[in-house]
């Protein structure tokens, strides 16, 4: 009985720190997906001014905020937002959804309105040679 005992305490043991190291990358990597989402979000955006940013509908991270302020230093958080008043428009970009398809793939939405048009997308991105990339992008919705 013992023989039988010390195997399977040793692989379960195996299983549980590989799940938590697999966790703790993914932790550590969802703003490295997050941030390639945004830039691809971002792309057309001249300065970023009035452009409110989130992540699940909760605001930007600071860290990766600053990031992103390098390229579009007018960006702010999402509860930042003013009320629109007349024609004046803000721009939320959001991301949100993200489902790990395993340690190097993960999918996500990402997309704006500005209370009138919109667009999200669905991205696939992966890590190749150490870095995020884009694998794929499809628009889900679009008005």
């Amino acid at each position: 009985m013992k023989r039988l005992i010390l195997p399977f305490v040793l692989c379960l043991g195996t299983v549980g720190c590989d799940a938590a190291a697999d966790g703790n990358d993914k932790g550590k990597n969802a703003e490295a997906v997050y941030e390639i989402v945004f830039r691809a979000e971002l792309k057309e955006a001249k300065d970023g001014a009035a452009h409110f940013l989130s992540v699940d509908n909760k605001d930007i991270g600071p860290e990766l905020l600053a990031k992103l302020k390098k390229t579009w230093p007018a960006l702010q958080p999402w509860s930042k937002r003013p009320e629109p008043k007349g024609k004046d428009r803000v721009v939320h970009i959001g991301v949100h959804d993200l489902k790990w398809i395993d340690r190097n793939t993960a999918e996500v939405r990402g997309g704006f309105s500005n209370g009138i048009d919109g667009r999200i997308s669905g991205y696939r991105i992966i890590q190749r040679n150490g870095a995020w990339v884009i694998e794929s992008v499809k628009v889900v919705a679009q008005s």
